[in-house]
C-alpha cells in the first residue's frame, strides 16, 4: 500500500481508525512481562492515544508515523510541547519520553532508533495487505534486534461485509506474517466493531522461540 493513500487520510481528515480512548486490550500489556524502563516501538502510530498509557508505565514510546499532521495532532492534543529535529530524511519530535517518527517506516533504520525491546501494534499489520504483511513484519524485526516481544491486537470480520483496511486477519494470518521462528499465542478476545459491522478483536503476544515465558 503506497504512503499517500495514508497521507490522503489524513489531509481528508478521514480517520475512523483512530480510537480517542485507550485500547481495552492494553490490559493485557503487562503479560509481555517487560520491565517499567522498556523502549516500546510504535509502528504507524498515527496520533494513538495508547502512546500515552505506554509512557505513563514508565516507558520509553517510539512512534513511526508517515504523517506528520498526525504527529502534530498527537502532541497538541495532549498538550505536549515537542522539540523536533531533521534526522536524516524523517522529522522527530520528541517530548520527555515520547517521540514520533515522521516519514517512510519502511527506510527507518535501527541505529536511529537504539535499543528496541518490544512493540505495540494496535492497527498497522492489520491496516495492511497480504502482499505487505512479510516487509513490514521484516522491518519490525530488524528495527528490535533478536529478542522482543509484541503485542499485536487482531481483527476479525467476516468475509466481504466490510471494505478494507483494516483487514480481517486470524492467528494464522498472523503467524504467516512473521513466519518461523516466531510463536504467536492467544492472549484474550472481545467484541468490537469495524465501519458499523460486528468484529472480533483479539491480543495475540509474538515472541522469538528463545523466549520462554508463562502465559497464565
Amino acid at each position: 500500500m503506497k504512503p499517500t493513500f495514508w497521507l490522503q487520510k489524513w489531509e481528508a481528515n478521514e480517520i475512523g481508525f483512530h480510537n480517542t480512548e485507550v485500547h481495552p486490550l492494553l490490559s493485557c500489556w503487562s503479560r509481555l512481562g517487560l520491565p517499567q524502563d522498556a523502549r516500546v516501538l510504535v509502528p504507524l502510530c498515527g496520533k494513538s492515544v495508547d502512546m500515552i498509557w505506554l509512557a505513563q508505565a514508565g516507558h520509553t514510546v517510539i512512534g513511526a508515523e508517515i504523517s506528520e499532521i498526525a504527529a502534530k495532532a498527537f502532541f497538541q492534543e495532549n498538550g505536549l510541547q515537542a522539540d523536533v529535529t531533521a534526522v536524516g530524511d524523517f522529522q522527530k519530535y520528541v517530548s520527555g519520553s515520547i517521540e514520533i517518527w515522521v516519514g517512510d517506516f519502511f527506510a527507518l533504520q535501527a541505529d536511529q532508533l537504539g535499543p528496541v525491546d518490544a512493540i505495540y501494534d494496535r492497527a498497522a499489520l492489520i491496516a495492511l495487505p497480504q502482499t505487505d504483511r512479510r516487509r513490514y513484519a521484516d522491518q519490525c524485526k530488524s528495527l528490535a534486534g533478536e529478542d522482543y516481544k509484541i503485542l499485536l491486537i487482531g481483527l476479525e470480520y467476516l468475509p466481504d461485509s466490510v471494505v478494507p483496511p483494516p483487514y480481517s486477519m486470524s492467528r494464522t494470518d498472523m503467524e504467516a506474517a512473521y513466519g518461523f521462528g516466531h510463536t504467536v499465542e492467544h492472549l484474550e478476545t472481545i467484541p468490537g466493531d469495524v465501519k458499523g459491522v460486528p468484529a472480533r478483536e483479539t491480543a495475540y503476544r509474538v515472541t522469538t522461540r528463545n523466549t520462554d515465558i508463562d502465559v497464565t
